[in-house]
């Protein structure tokens, strides 16, 4: 498995994600790739940041943060 899987399986393993969120196993059986298509806003806008972070060049932060605000206000129309 690829670091960024790891890492994203690892964000969505957490038990006060799940229990927060009400994520169930169809929602957390995904892989990355598939994730940054996920219409649950979590676990995409993790899917974005840890994508972003693991790229070869990475994003500045400040990118980051415009991305999912961005997406977030979108996702919530």
């Amino acid at each position: 498995m690829a670091r960024k899987e790891e890492i994203f399986q690892s964000f969505l393993n957490n038990c006060i994600l799940k229990d927060k969120y009400e994520l169930g196993k169809h929602d957390l059986d995904i892989t990355l790739a598939q994730a940054l298509n996920s219409k649950v806003p979590i676990i995409r806008s993790i899917a974005i940041i840890v994508d972003s972070m693991e790229k070869t060049r990475r994003e500045s932060d400040s990118s980051i943060r415009n991305t999912i605000t961005h997406y977030l206000n979108t996702a919530a129309l």
